[in-house]
Formats: C-alpha cells, sequence, structure tokens
C-alpha cells in the first residue's frame, strides 16, 4: 500500500491573498468552494501534495509573527516545506513583492540549502534547494 500526503490546509484571514502569494510557487487553482460560512480553495502543483485555504466568514484570529525561523521545538505543526530549484531567484523574487525572507543557510549533513518566509498570515513555510553536488567537493 502507497501512502501519499494528500493536503495542507490552511485557514486564511484573505483568501485572494494568500491564492496570489501561493502561486509564486506555482500552486493553480483546481477547485473552488463557497457557502454562507466558509470559501474553500484546492490548489495544486503538478504531481504535488496540494494546499486547501479556507476563509470562514468569522474567523478565529491568530497571532502571526515577524521571526521568520520557526519554533521548532514547540508542540504541533511549525512550518511546511517546499523544494525549489533556484533559492536565490525565489528569495529575490518574494523580497521584490515585500515579502520578508531569513537569510540562506546550508545544511552540510543533508545537502541542502534553505530560507524561511511566512504568508500573508504568517504561516511559516521553508523552501529547500536539493545541491548535493556543492557539499561533495568540501
Amino acid at each position: 500500500m502507497t501512502i501519499v500526503v494528500h493536503h495542507i490546509s490552511i485557514t486564511c484571514g484573505n483568501i485572494a491573498e494568500c491564492e496570489k502569494f501561493y502561486s509564486l510557487f506555482g500552486f493553480h487553482t483546481q477547485t473552488q468552494y463557497k457557502d454562507d460560512n466558509v470559501t474553500i480553495l484546492l490548489m495544486a502543483l503538478a504531481g504535488s501534495a496540494k494546499i486547501e485555504l479556507f476563509q470562514f466568514a468569522t474567523p478565529c484570529k491568530i497571532s502571526s509573527t515577524t521571526n521568520y525561523f520557526p519554533n521548532i521545538n514547540k508542540l504541533g505543526i511549525t512550518h511546511f516545506a517546499l523544494q525549489i530549484p533556484e533559492l536565490e531567484s525565489m528569495r529575490k523574487q518574494l523580497e521584490e513583492k515585500c515579502i520578508k525572507c531569513s537569510p540562506i543557510l546550508n545544511a552540510r549533513l543533508g545537502c541542502f540549502r534553505y530560507f524561511f518566509t511566512a504568508d500573508p498570515d504568517g504561516n511559516q513555510i521553508e523552501l529547500v534547494e536539493i545541491r548535493p553536488e556543492e557539499f561533495e567537493s568540501e
């Protein structure tokens, strides 16, 4: 039996802003649903897991953070990661849209580089670039 992640659910304050944000990474709206209580967008990447954006008519606000390194020792989900091919160009694209990002860091044990950013509601996202060739020569 093969098990795969189907989607990540994200409740947001402004679904249009979040749809625009996640489209920067290549997500596109696949399905949408709306009633008096909720608007739902299912966004997908080709051949990958999906994100499901929710906007409720009466939202419960969470406190967002300006710290772009999540507190990964707290209980619960702290962030999710997207693997991308070009770390510098994605970081530049985000910063050109005034989206704050952490510095790019190298993780030697995993042969990857990464940085963190946050969506319009403060949900932490790690952007990962796998580059084993850079680590083989060191």
